[in-house]
């Protein structure tokens, strides 16, 4: 999957092409602390971030063919 805009103000698009069985959006801070998660289906997949405080945080994408783990920041 493609993710984008990085770095981000509000809104980050995640866009999944090809999804066979089941998918999960997990961002957390640096701590490791889980601050959203959300399925992902097949297409583009919005996740509002606007409530997350400026800085890093890591956004990890689950699929059955896999984990993607990046570096995202929210501005």
């Amino acid at each position: 999957p493609i993710f984008y805009p990085n770095p981000s103000h509000s809104v980050i698009n995640v866009k999944a092409d090809l999804l066979f069985d089941y998918g999960k959006i997990i961002i957390t801070d640096l701590y490791g602390k889980q601050v959203i998660q959300q399925n992902l289906g097949l297409g583009n997949n919005s996740i509002n971030v606007s409530s997350l405080a400026k800085g890093m945080y890591l956004l990890t994408i689950l699929t059955s063919e896999g984990k993607q783990t990046e570096k995202i920041i929210i501005e």
